[in-house]
């Protein structure tokens, strides 16, 4: 049966319960991101008055950690501080009103080292405090300040691409075909809207989407450029191995322009012996809820362990505990145990890397989740191979 107009599908809808936020494509979405408030941190009862509650209120307080060990703040690990210290210091150093050129920074690294969350985090904080320093002369015109602007590219992006998510960020209206729409107009568009919403820092993640090794290299640079002294804001790129930005195309990059006003910082996986591996283990214990976890069962017990599965990486680390702590709350076992940790699998490259250091022990020392995953590891490695 054909469907009339008045029988097609709309939107949006609303799900019941569902907390989870959508990504950030338009201001509204990075304001619902800033509103987010964190989860209380739950307080575990007694065992005599766990005992005491109906099946009803043990599930109520449940679902109360799952959200909490799922939203907690980032953890401030040695990376997150430095970015956050360095960018913040330059970012109200840029706004003081000199007449150079905006320098903004670039944060390069592997995937899964916690880049996203590091610039979010940032935007989130300066903000803040930029709401409070520079509120709105006009309260009723509070609203239409826009101090972040933060977009995602996507595979194969252009200089145009920029403009087109930055002008989709400010709501500006788009034809749903934007093939015809000039990047000089669009760019145009969007230069008036940081200047009317008063716009400081522009964030721009999945930065390694933008090619600028290519033919359109040269424009990609020169578009940064125009867009960096146009606006007047402190754009901040995040990526994987997007260093290639500093180049503009040339082999050397103490040549570039752009390298001269970028701050660079890359991100590598933690290392095993180090204090920030400790720290960061010992941080997490210490945010989870759960009835059965003895001082030092991260930091001390699974310490070498936990790094074997992970690499080093926060967010393959993050991923593991969350879920260990819901299958432990779940189970009502309330505890973390290297059975229940060998039976969670997590990001594919933390896996692989993980069956290939256990491939180089005696097999006498191998548990049988490291004998099943060097099999994959060397399946997968077979598949690559020419």
């Amino acid at each position: 049966m054909k469907k009339t107009p008045a029988d097609r599908l709309t939107g949006p809808v609303k799900l019941k319960g569902l907390k989870k936020a959508p990504p950030i494509i338009t201001y509204q979405d990075w304001r619902t991101f800033l509103s987010r408030p964190v989860p209380e941190r739950p307080v575990l009862p007694e065992r005599k008055v766990w005992k005491s509650w109906s099946e009803e209120r043990r599930e109520q307080f449940n679902r109360s950690r799952h959200e909490y060990h799922a939203g907690f703040p980032p953890i401030a690990t040695p990376a997150l501080q430095h970015f956050h210290r360095q960018m913040l210091t330059q970012i109200w150093k840029n706004m003081d009103g000199d007449d150079g050129a905006c320098v903004g920074g670039l944060l390069d690294g592997l995937g899964t080292l916690g880049k996203t969350t590091i610039i979010k985090s940032l935007g989130r904080r300066f903000e803040i405090e930029f709401a409070r320093r520079h509120p709105a002369e006009d309260p009723e015109q509070q609203d239409l300040v826009i101090p972040v602007a933060f977009v995602s590219m996507s595979a194969k992006a252009t200089p145009k691409d920029l403009s087109l998510r930055l002008a989709r960020y400010y709501n500006l209206p788009l034809p749903r075909s934007t093939k015809g729409i000039t990047k000089i107009d669009v760019t145009s568009a969007v230069v008036e809207s940081a200047r009317n919403h008063g716009t400081q820092v522009i964030m721009v993640d999945e930065a390694h989407f933008i090619n600028i090794q290519t033919e359109q290299g040269k424009l990609a640079n020169d578009h940064f450029k125009d867009l960096m002294n146009e606006t007047g804001a402190t754009f901040v790129f995040a990526g994987i191995d997007c260093r290639s930005l500093l180049f503009e195309g040339m082999k050397n990059t103490s040549r570039s322009q752009l390298a001269g006003r970028m701050i660079y910082q890359r991100i590598d996986p933690m290392t095993q012996d180090a204090e920030e591996w400790t720290g960061v283990l010992t941080d997490l214990e210490q945010l989870l809820v759960l009835g059965n976890l003895p001082p030092g069962l991260l930091s001390v017990n699974f310490h070498d362990y936990l790094y074997q599965r992970t690499g080093g990486s926060i967010g393959s680390l993050l991923n593991l505990i969350r879920k260990a702590a819901k299958v432990a709350i779940d189970t009502g076992e309330e505890a973390i145990t290297e059975m229940l940790l060998n039976d969670i699998e997590i990001d594919s490259n933390a896996e692989l890397e993980h069956a290939r250091q256990q491939a180089g022990k005696p097999r006498t020392e191998r548990p049988v989740r490291a004998r099943r995953a060097i099999k994959v590891a060397e399946t997968a490695e077979a598949v690559v191979t020419p």
